[in-house]
């Protein structure tokens, strides 16, 4: 058989660049409609931006591919044309392969203004972007009629799961229903968990229907203020979900306080408040068969709102002051984040049992080396990472040569690492800035060459800080900050690669610049340490033999949170 080079004309080819299609001149003859299947979903997994390419190809294509597009399908009830788009979907025949391929359903109110740029992150197809014009938003708010997504729901054959963001409207019950009445069980995730009234007691029917449903997988609720009265009992609420439901597996409560509250004081009004929470454990015992195994906490006391059973919980996320016996009671820990203030850390990673993978976020000078010894050999990942101050005096604490070198000697297996890099507390001079106003790897050369000693390191990731004394006396606004760009992350690769052996050559290095975002002036956190919401500038650097650069290198742009490992709290947001 004579080889036959690709044509250069008519083409469409798709930006991923581990797949090419090619339309040849004679149409499709070559592959049959079951394989073309297969590739568009393999596409669809892999290059959402390549799919909406094969849409516009030819209409063979477009038949093909446009179920795919809606599998991952996000309404948003705040759009003006969401109803009709709906109803599209439902009424129209040449749109009945498409209500029947959805595996993945997002609920969300989300401002349409903002739907422009969630749409080019998101791998599928949104409805109800339209913005409303003055005669819909005039009078009072219209009730948004739930039974249409509920049609919806029960007019799909493949669904999987159902995710509900809407920040400002309780789950209906029509929604839960028609999830549970489900040929096959489903997966419901709340991101944003709210109750229609605080003073709701112990037997609102809503909340116990959630509170036993077995669909339930994954559950998030931001609780403001929850001490400002006796009857505000949203912590009861929640506590009981994740005490009952049958099957969830994540669980995240963040409480926080936020302007002038006047909080419960007094013997009687925390009595009469104790007396409302003994109700919730008295109507609905904890007899769940599966433990939470996934479970984030912002200044939870855990002494006092009871979540049952945590034996299971395997991956902790915990801001606030951890103990020892909080620890103690979490046999099965092997991932753990700590944020902020959390007390005695020695102590505390003494306690853990082996652990697979530590981030600690705001880190002190007082941690042991030693200390992260003892989870050798188990430990693979570890993220050490610390908010900056307005103090030059008191800067923030970043591992040196000699501790990297004792790490790597204690830690041998470790193979994720997560680390700041300072430039110094003075102010950025020519040695460490180029011309055009860039950063250099000239300052920390004796750093990469340290990292020669991680044998089985794979992943590396460097966030360059610079000090305090750079943003009071650097240059201004019109000049901007001195800026990591992509010849920055090749030259730190070169210089971190350049003194380890081919057989230990890393897969992957993240570049980011912890103050890039912040103001001129004082110190500020990295936006992606200290507020996971917020996005972050970064790069990230592999090796690609087919870039044609002549160094094998590919450097990629991203404006998200550089961390190595899977979030379970963010993958609901996408």
């Amino acid at each position: 058989m004579t080889s036959r080079a690709w044509p250069r004309t008519p083409s469409v080819t798709g930006v991923h660049r581990s797949l090419r299609i090619v339309l040849l001149p004679g149409g499709m003859t070559t592959l049959n409609e079951d394989v073309l299947k297969e590739i568009f979903s393999w596409v669809h997994e892999t290059s959402f931006q390549t799919l909406k390419v094969l849409l516009l190809a030819n209409h063979a294509f477009y038949s093909i591919s446009l179920p795919y597009l809606y599998r991952n399908l996000a309404i948003n009830i705040e759009g003006a044309d969401v109803v009709d788009e709906i109803g599209s979907l439902l009424d129209d025949p040449s749109y009945s392969s498409v209500a029947t391929s959805v595996h993945k359903l997002r609920i969300e109110d989300v401002n349409p203004r903002d739907c422009s740029d969630i749409r080019r992150r998101r791998q599928g197809k949104t409805l109800g972007t339209k913005e409303r014009d003055l005669d819909q938003l005039a009078g009072s708010q219209k009730t948004f009629d739930w039974t249409i997504i509920s049609a919806l729901i029960a007019r799909t054959t493949s669904l999987r799961s159902v995710i509900f963001a809407c920040r400002f409207s309780v789950l209906p019950p029509t929604i839960l229903q028609s999830i549970d009445n489900y040929p096959s069980i489903l997966s419901l995730h709340i991101t944003s968990w709210g109750r229609s009234s605080l003073a709701a007691d112990h037997t609102d029917p809503d909340e116990l229907a959630l509170a036993s449903t077995i669909t339930l997988r994954s559950f998030q609720s931001l609780i403001y203020n929850s001490r400002r009265s006796p009857i505000d009992l949203r912590i009861p609420a929640v506590a009981r979900i994740a005490r009952c439901s049958p099957r969830l597996e994540t669980f995240s409560l963040d409480l926080r306080t936020g302007g002038c509250v006047q909080v419960i004081d007094g013997h009687d009004a925390i009595m009469e408040q104790k007396g409302l929470w003994d109700k919730f454990d008295a109507i609905m015992p904890d007899t769940r068969p599966y433990g939470i195994r996934n479970l984030k906490l912002h200044d939870v006391d855990l002494q006092t709102v009871n979540l049952g059973d945590l034996s299971h919980v395997s991956t902790l996320d915990y801001g606030g002051k951890l103990s020892v016996d909080v620890i103690r009671s979490l046999p099965a820990l092997v991932n753990v984040t700590m944020r902020g203030d959390f007390g005695n850390i020695n102590s505390i990673l003494l306690a853990c049992s082996p652990l697979h993978s530590l981030r600690i976020v705001k880190w002190k000078r007082d941690l042991s080396l030693g200390v992260l010894g003892t989870h050798h050999p188990s430990l693979k990942s570890l993220s050490l990472h610390e908010m900056e101050t307005s103090d030059v005096s008191e800067p923030r604490p970043t591992l040196q040569q000699d501790q990297l070198l004792r790490l790597a000697s204690q830690n041998s297996r470790l193979q994720m690492l997560s680390i700041d890099v300072n430039f110094p507390e003075d102010q950025v001079d020519q040695d460490f800035v180029t011309t055009n106003n860039r950063l250099t790897v000239n300052p920390h050369v004796g750093i990469y060459s340290t990292f020669r000693s991680f044998r089985k390191l794979r992943k590396l990731h460097l966030n360059f800080n610079l000090g305090v004394a750079t943003y009071k006396n650097g240059p201004g606004l019109d000049t901007g900050i001195p800026r990591a760009t992509s010849n920055f992350a090749r030259e730190v690769w070169e210089e971190v690669n350049g003194y380890r052996s081919p057989s230990e050559t890393l897969v992957e290095l993240r570049i980011s610049q912890g103050e890039a975002c912040r103001r001129m002036g004082y110190g500020r956190p990295a936006s992606w340490v200290g507020w996971e919401n917020r996005s972050h500038h970064w790069f990230l650097v592999t090796r690609d033999g087919d870039n044609g650069d002549g160094r094998g290198l590919s450097i990629t742009n991203h404006r998200d949170i550089p961390d190595f490992e899977h979030d379970l709290w963010r993958q609901y947001d996408a």
